[in-house]
């Protein structure tokens, strides 16, 4: 897991900027996998909070594989209750990856987005310099005598 590794809100914000300028995105959901781990489950949640408060722009978690689901959170953007406050219901939802790659549970998430009218998405991470960075800083420390 790449964790709070410095510049992945960067990375996140940077994609949803490009989903904003192309197709007028005013709220996201942060697609994950899930897990049954709790702590990995509330960290993500975590990071779209972050994340909001780096756009100004509601954003919520949603799970492929638990609760709750991507469903859910464009639900949630829809009906306004972003925990975000004074913003609107959602007009337009964009997709965050927190996916490395492309695959079954991405495919999954955009398919239960899809259902719902949503499909503007960004690509996963691993195409992006500063996921590669963050791999290498931990390879050099793990490897550290």
């Amino acid at each position: 897991m790449l964790g709070s590794a410095p510049g992945l809100i960067d990375l996140l914000a940077d994609r949803a900027a490009s989903l904003h300028d192309e197709h007028g995105c005013d709220s996201y959901v942060l697609v994950a996998p899930g897990s049954s781990d709790p702590d990995a489950n509330a960290f993500v949640v975590t990071v779209s909070g972050r994340l909001a408060e780096r756009l100004g722009r509601p954003v919520k978690a949603g799970f492929v594989t638990w609760q709750p689901t991507v469903a859910d959170g464009i639900r949630a953007l829809r009906s306004g209750s972003s925990g975000g406050g004074d913003h609107p219901g959602a007009r337009t939802i964009g997709l965050l990856p927190w996916f490395l790659a492309p695959g079954l549970l991405w495919d999954r998430g955009l398919a239960a987005a899809a259902e719902l009218g949503v499909t503007a998405a960004a690509e996963p991470l691993a195409d992006e310099d500063t996921v590669a960075e963050i791999v290498l800083e931990r390879l050099e420390a793990a490897t550290r005598p």
